[in-house]
């Protein structure tokens, strides 16, 4: 359902705020997505200070700012 609510709506760009799992717990981060990976399952996100990459199996929730 979240990768659903990912692609269908259009939040390249927009400031969201991710709920994601990690072994230590979930952990809660605030910035932008910045893509889509074509082929693959994960989003470019980027934070104040750093971009990743993120699996969308790992997304708990998206909440848009």
């Amino acid at each position: 359902m979240i990768e659903e609510r990912i692609k269908t709506a259009n939040v390249t760009g927009q400031i969201v705020n991710l709920s994601i799992w990690e072994p230590a717990g979930i952990k809660k981060l605030t910035g932008q997505i910045i893509g889509i990976m074509a082929g693959s399952r994960e989003i470019k996100f980027q934070t104040l200070d750093k971009k990743v990459n993120l699996p969308l199996d790992d997304i708990l929730a998206v909440d848009w700012v």
